[in-house]
């Protein structure tokens, strides 16, 4: 390593600490590195080969996406032990590594490209991948009832995809709410990071009043587990389907303001 002049997520990987960059900029965001003793949650830190670092706890998930979701099992007491998930937007696995950890009995993952899953889920008989488009996913692609649904998606508004999932009314859906995604290109800042409270609340209760049209009410709302990679605020909706009157403007005003 040339001194000072290594990202602390390639330093990492190159001193055996974590298995990939993906993972070391997981547990750098999570707060579980010291670097010289200090937290460090910054992986593009500049590190030299006389810097110590240390990982405080070896990273449990296949990707950081798992503590996204973590923090919205908790908070909407929602028990995965028996059930089965249907994971849409799947990209590494990280919401159906924790979901199988947490004791689902199985997780049908759904990506437009499932080459990405981590190699331990893709060899995990309680896994069924199905390489497809959300957008166009039918009942009968699943081959079973899913109790929940976690969708993680970018680049797109979540709202395009709810609409298919009207197909299994009685599950429950856990949608990661991305502002960046769902806002007018105007309102979306340099570095494609929404600051303002206030924006977030609007953006968020546009998506909220579009998932209302679909007769999916959001009964649940709370902040993700930690930031996007670039630090946007992201945000869990829980949604039933034909259960109004959903979380009211203060609610979702709280959710935005914790």
């Amino acid at each position: 390593m040339n001194p000072g002049n290594t990202r602390l997520d390639v330093a990492l990987v190159e001193r055996g600490l974590a298995p990939s960059r993906e993972k070391a900029q997981a547990i750098i965001m999570a707060g579980e590195v010291l670097l010289n003793g200090q937290r460090c949650d910054k992986a593009h830190r500049k590190v030299s080969a006389d810097d110590a670092i240390e990982v405080r706890e070896r990273y449990p998930f296949v990707s950081r996406g798992a503590y996204k979701l973590e923090r919205a099992l908790k908070e909407f007491d929602l028990d995965p032990v028996g059930k089965v998930v249907l994971d849409i937007g799947i990209s590494n696995g990280g919401f159906a590594d924790l979901m199988l950890q947490k004791g689902a009995r199985h997780v049908v993952g759904v990506d437009v490209n499932v080459d990405q899953v981590d190699w331990k889920l893709q060899c995990d008989s309680r896994v069924t991948l199905l390489k497809r488009n959300a957008r166009y996913l039918k009942e009968s692609d699943i081959g079973m009832f899913p109790d929940i649904i976690t969708m993680d998606l970018s680049f797109i508004s979540v709202s395009k995809v709810v609409a298919r999932m009207s197909v299994w009314p009685q599950a429950v859906i856990l949608c990661l709410i991305k502002p960046q995604f769902e806002a007018e290109r105007h309102r979306v800042h340099k570095g494609g990071v929404i600051r303002s409270e206030s924006e977030r609340f609007q953006i968020l209760s546009l998506v909220r009043s579009r998932l209302e049209t679909l007769n999916w009410w959001v009964t649940g709302v709370c902040p993700a587990g930690i930031k996007g990679r670039r630090g946007n605020q992201e945000y869990f909706f829980r949604l039933e389907y034909g259960k109004p009157p959903g979380v009211d403007a203060t609610i979702l005003a709280h959710a935005v303001s914790t």
